[in-house]
């Protein structure tokens, strides 16, 4: 058995036998030694108390900081997601309107202008005297395309040219309204349709 080192405090009573004083000394001590462990044992609860609520503190204020970030980066993803998909809209919206132009490119001016005519005169009431106006060169096409020598057509539309319209381009007139009935009119109002309503 090895000997305790010569500062250590003894743990019990040099014998079995002690005088008075001596007795109340080692009583004394034993006291000490138990409230000082109690007071250890409560400081070391309240230390842990501390810990621990200042760790909850310290986690919940990291968590409403956390959810605060995490609103505004959804925020500004969900801005950035629309902006894109706008842009995307603009962009399919000028791809369509360009196949459209291309293909409808391919096919002969009166062909076109006479169904676009068609279409137009479709609009107006049947009883209504119409003027219908198209470019020199398609004038013979079109009125062999829309019959407009056949009876009761002609009665209703009388098919007249200006020179200053394009290959592509037709006016209907009534005597209330006049109606740009053009390819380019006709693709200018399905780019503001897909724009909502903006010029492009």
């Amino acid at each position: 058995m090895s000997e305790a080192p010569a500062s250590a405090l003894p743990r019990t009573p040099p014998g079995p036998i002690l005088k008075a004083e001596q007795a109340q000394a080692w009583i004394d001590g034993f006291s000490f030694r138990d409230e000082s462990r109690r007071e250890a044992e409560a400081l070391k609860a309240d230390t842990q108390r501390a810990y621990d609520e200042k760790r909850a503190e310290g986690f919940e204020t990291g968590r409403r900081e956390g959810a605060g970030a995490s609103a505004e980066l959804l925020a500004a993803t969900s801005r950035d997601v629309d902006a894109y998909l706008g842009g995307l809209e603009s962009e399919i919206a000028k791809l369509a309107l360009s196949i459209v132009t291309r293909v409808v490119g391919e096919r002969p001016p009166a062909d076109l202008v006479s169904r676009l005519a068609r279409e137009a005169l479709a609009g107006f009431r049947r009883d209504q005297r119409l003027t219908l106006t198209v470019a020199p060169d398609n004038f013979d096409e079109v009125r062999r395309r829309l019959g407009l020598d056949e009876p009761g057509f002609a009665e209703r539309v009388t098919l007249s040219t200006d020179p200053a319209l394009g290959p592509l381009d037709c006016r209907v007139a009534s005597p209330f309204a006049t109606v740009d009935a053009g390819l380019d009119a006709q693709l200018d109002a399905v780019r503001r349709a897909l724009s909502g309503g903006d010029a492009a």
